[in-house]
């Protein structure tokens, strides 16, 4: 696990274990969503979506702002990201709750201030038991004397092996250059696992904005209103009506912002109480800042 993660804000919070509802385990170590109630059922988020809903777990009954958000779960870990990341790893949260069984919309988006989660969500924490370490000063370290020989040598006693003070100064010092060899592999191994993990980051953020600029390529622009280019979807069967008056209602909320956000992507399904509107300083194809919005009628 990296340091900076382990000892950062969440510290020995990540080596919890939550119960969600009574049904899932969470484990943010991990990063994976486990339904008590059925075996080999299982779902496991990115870290940045796991930390997500760490943020949001610490936070219960209150409200997390998008930049705290930003601030812990990525600038605390090293990392400068985009608004993208966050609405896109909300997204990934949302649907992995969603898969394991639970209610994605116990996550909610209050409209310009953040994300919480509903005040009827049950959260049961275990916490590891530690095994008690003595302090370094006070433990006793054995010491394993290298090239030191004994004056005689027994062969009937092993711990004085037969053999010349050359030969045990040979042993000795192959003793030592396969220690050195061993420790030398350790530390490889560890390497390779890091940049392994470091790709596997790159090639999920990668992967991430992609599927997000895939998601918005159908968006078409339904209407122009006072610098604010407003666009919609195909795939929602809403009617060519229906979707002008969908796009007027929030192109007129939102024209007096239209100079920095002029990019408005609705989401509207039939028969769903729910709008998601999100508004962007330049299209989603190109690298941009947004603001995520709902609203529910």
């Amino acid at each position: 696990m990296n340091n900076d993660i382990k000892e950062g804000y969440f510290g020995k919070e990540l080596l919890n274990r939550y119960i969600i509802n009574e049904t899932v385990e969470f484990h943010p170590a991990a990063g994976t969503l486990r339904d008590v109630t059925r075996q080999h059922s299982e779902v496991t988020l990115n870290s940045p979506a796991a930390r997500c809903l760490l943020l949001l777990i610490t936070k219960a009954g209150g409200i997390v702002s998008q930049q705290e958000f930003m601030d812990i779960v990525w600038q605390k870990n090293g990392m400068n990201v985009t608004p993208n990341a966050y609405y896109q790893n909300i997204s990934v949260l949302r649907k992995g709750l969603e898969k394991i069984g639970l209610n994605k919309e116990i996550v909610v988006t209050i409209p310009r201030i953040g994300v919480t989660l509903t005040s009827d969500v049950s959260i049961q924490k275990i916490t590891p038991k530690v095994d008690t370490v003595l302090p370094v000063e006070n433990a006793e370290i054995p010491i394993k004397p290298v090239g030191r020989l004994s004056e005689k040598c027994d062969v009937n006693n092993p711990a004085h092996p037969p053999g010349t003070a050359e030969e045990h100064m040979e042993r000795s010092d192959e003793e030592a250059l396969v220690s050195f060899k061993k420790s030398t592999g350790r530390y490889s191994i560890i390497f390779c696992f890091l940049m392994a993990a470091s790709l596997i980051l790159i090639t999920e953020l990668y992967s991430a904005k992609k599927k997000a600029t895939d998601y918005f390529s159908d968006y078409k622009q339904v209407t122009w209103i006072s610098g604010c280019s407003v666009l919609m979807s195909d795939r929602f069967s809403l009617s060519v009506d229906e979707k002008k008056q969908i796009a007027k209602h929030y192109g007129n909320e939102f024209k007096k912002e239209c100079k920095k956000y002029p990019w408005l992507y609705i989401t509207k399904i039939p028969n769903v109480q729910r709008t998601s509107v999100i508004r962007c300083e330049q299209p989603f194809e190109q690298t941009t800042s947004c603001i995520s919005e709902y609203y529910i009628k």
